[in-house]
């Protein structure tokens, strides 16, 4: 942990994170798909590191959005929820290749 510095990480389940918990990081429960969780975990915020995974199943109404759609909605709730909050600094992590040839429309839409 950084000295003077607390990490606070965002999970839909927060169970799933106690070793992180353990370890010191803060723990909030919250959703990208989800405005009003995004506004709270951007409290007192001062960078905002992004590392999600959005290529299991998701449900939403009864239907099933693209991939690319729930991570682009969720990406502009962590931007607005920023901007409100006035967190200058966001850094979107991904250890893919993304290109705009890449083989695959996910790739490419990250593009």
């Amino acid at each position: 942990m950084p000295k003077g510095h607390t990490i606070r990480c965002l999970a839909r389940d927060p169970a799933r994170l106690q070793d992180l918990a353990a370890a010191g990081c803060e723990i909030v429960r919250g959703d990208i798909a989800d405005l009003a969780s995004m506004q709270r975990a951007m409290e007192s915020i001062q960078a905002v590191y992004i590392s999600i995974h959005t290529l299991s199943p998701q449900q939403t109404n009864g239907a099933r959005p693209r991939f690319m759609d729930i991570e682009k909605n969720g990406l502009q709730n962590v931007v607005t929820a920023c901007r409100s909050h006035g967190v200058h600094r966001a850094v979107y992590v991904t250890s893919l290749g993304i290109a705009p040839d890449a083989p695959s429309e996910w790739l490419r839409e990250h593009w």
